[in-house]
């Protein structure tokens, strides 16, 4: 996580890996005295051992991802499609984000299978109206395979 502190303000900058580590960089403001420390602002960031000045992070968000997009939304309508298909899956709901919510007889389970083969996926079968529920996230080409497998072999 990065931090970039000004008198009011601090901005958390948050970085995440998408697919073929494409860096995505969200930015949240939080009120200062809601944060433990203060101060100027910081001219230079560090991630991961490297430096960042304010301008490369600038441009970092300008950087055009579309072509990791469409990857990303072909993934998630050949996985919308491939989960439907799946006898221990009971719903895939439609979604425009980089993730699928699915509905299954046996969430736990699943779940559990799905940890063990490293898939990133969410239990969500205890929040209210998630009841039965994973969140799968949509992963690279061969990551999402892996997931299918596991998905078509699964056994409650």
């Amino acid at each position: 996580m990065l931090f970039l502190c000004a008198d009011r303000y601090r901005i958390f900058i948050l970085q995440q890996l998408l697919l073929h580590s494409i860096l995505e960089i969200r930015i949240l403001h939080c009120q200062q005295d809601a944060c433990a420390a203060g101060g100027e602002v910081q001219a230079a960031l560090q991630i991961a051992g490297v430096r960042l000045t304010q301008r490369a992070v600038a441009e970092s968000l300008r950087r055009d991802i579309s072509a990791q997009v469409a990857a990303i939304r072909a993934e998630r309508s050949r996985l919308a499609a491939a989960l439907a298909a799946c006898p221990c899956i009971g719903q895939v709901y439609p979604s425009e984000a980089n993730f699928l919510l699915v509905k299954t007889a046996a969430p736990d389970p699943l779940y559990r299978e799905l940890i063990a083969a490293g898939v990133i996926v969410r239990n969500r079968s205890r929040i209210a109206g998630c009841e039965g529920c994973l969140r799968i996230t949509v992963g690279r080409p061969e990551e999402n395979d892996r997931m299918l497998e596991t998905v078509k072999n699964f056994r409650p």
